[in-house]
């Protein structure tokens, strides 16, 4: 069993018609209520082998600081400690935004993918940098 976060985006949508195993989706209307407890609570029944953790919020120009954080940070937190903790492997898709300008992410679209790199790593995950990707669903 996989588990895609951000099913309906994408990359989410392409990795999910291309699975061979059965695999489950996890989209935005996690976000109700005690999400944190909701997603745990969704990992412990599906009891996935692997995470790929593709959702969040894509939108480079967005200024609400409070929406992009809790879907790219802090859902990656929760994500990486029960992964790390239930020894199951996580795939994180980043983006090349991290790079910004001298090295460093330019927008709050990159700079929280970047933190929550260093977090997924730290727990033994590993975080894919795409570039300019873009298709029906995104």
């Amino acid at each position: 069993m996989y588990v895609i976060t951000g099913n309906k985006g994408f990359i989410g949508n392409a990795l999910q018609a291309r699975m061979s195993s059965p695999c489950f989706g996890i989209g935005s209307d996690i976000f109700h209520g005690n999400w944190k407890s909701n997603i745990i609570t969704l990992l412990e029944e599906q009891e996935p082998k692997v995470i790929f953790h593709v959702g969040g919020v894509a939108n480079t120009s967005t200024k609400d600081i409070n929406h992009v954080m809790e879907r790219n940070y802090e859902f990656t937190k929760v994500i990486s400690e029960w992964s790390f903790y239930n020894n199951v492997k996580l795939v994180f898709s980043s983006t090349a935004s991290c790079y910004g300008n001298l090295g460093y992410p330019v927008n709050l679209y990159g700079w929280s993918k970047y933190a929550a790199e260093f977090y997924v790593q730290s727990f033994g995950g590993i975080s894919l940098r795409y570039f300019n990707v873009y298709g029906p669903g995104e």
